[in-house]
């Protein structure tokens, strides 16, 4: 998963590291743009903070019902 920068079109540093296994199937980024949330095809979800590009706690499990197909903050 990789950050880029609108206004410049470029890169924001490397990668995030994988929080799950698999491909990332969604991502959402909260209202204040302070958490990003990844979908991860093994059916797990994982916070970060894109200021610091560090998880925040650990992956949440999606209950075994198979891959996270979308994602939303409210």
């Amino acid at each position: 998963m990789r950050l880029w920068n609108p206004g410049t079109r470029k890169p924001v540093g490397d990668p995030l590291p994988s929080g799950g296994a698999g491909p990332v199937l969604g991502v959402a980024f909260s209202r204040d743009g302070s958490l990003l949330a990844a979908a991860y095809a093994d059916g797990t979800v994982g916070l970060w903070n894109p200021g610091t590009r560090k998880p925040v706690g650990v992956s949440l499990p999606s209950g075994g019902a198979g891959p996270v197909l979308g994602l939303a903050f409210s």
